[in-house]
């Protein structure tokens, strides 16, 4: 996990069963994006709302 927190930042990684779930400190949701499309990996985006609004927003830019 220390590639994700060279990433990631701040913010607290916790292993799960199957995946790696990641609790940010408060940021803006441009730049959390950027930090998470940095990672180069699949990812699911349980909130906030705003956050997942702007990825779909980018999502619709770049196709």
């Amino acid at each position: 996990m220390a590639g994700l927190r060279d990433h990631l930042g701040d913010g607290e990684l916790t292993p799960e069963a199957d995946a790696t779930r990641w609790r940010s400190a408060p940021d803006t949701v441009e730049w959390l994006a950027i930090r998470l499309l940095s990672l180069d990996c699949r990812f699911v985006v349980h909130g906030p709302q705003e956050l997942k609004d702007h990825l779909d927003w980018i999502h619709e830019r770049t196709r």
